[in-house]
């Protein structure tokens, strides 16, 4: 489904992290959160369709721990977000951005990572255990301890 309606970003446990009066879609939900700077840590973004999303390059968004399982991000921009121990497993990331990104201990696994831009992003002790890695732009990225 495009764009599938979101009252409210919950956390993993189920609090509340942000509510729109206004955002129709889980897209515009989460741009106008950022947007904000509302902290998102520990977000539950699971299966949403956020594909195209924008954020605000202006603002850092905080997305650490937050969980995308199975979400379809592809073609979005999380350039210089922060994004560490986030759960990106069975994503579909195809052509997205995380370009500056701080993205430690990120899971990968199960995700579609062709085309990704990768640059200047911090990966360190990042899991890409079984990701094909051949279309992705990840030079200049900090890459200790990743597992590929």
């Amino acid at each position: 489904k495009k764009d599938e309606p979101m009252p409210d970003i919950l956390s993993n446990s189920g609090k509340i992290l942000f509510r729109s009066k206004t955002a129709k879609t889980a897209r515009a939900l989460l741009e106008e959160a950022v947007s904000t700077d509302a902290d998102l840590t520990d977000a539950n973004l699971c299966r949403l369709d956020l594909a195209g999303l924008k954020l605000n390059a202006r603002v850092s968004a905080k997305l650490n721990l937050a969980s995308f399982n199975g979400s379809n991000l592809s073609m979005a921009d999380f350039s210089g977000a922060q994004l560490e121990q986030a759960d990106f497993r069975n994503c579909n990331c195809f052509g997205a951005t995380f370009a500056g990104a701080q993205m430690a201990g990120c899971i990968f696994v199960g995700a579609n990572l062709m085309k990704v831009n990768f640059m200047r992003t911090h990966l360190e002790n990042a899991d890409l255990r079984g990701v094909n890695l051949t279309t992705t732009m990840i030079s200049g990225a900090f890459t200790d301890g990743m597992l590929k």
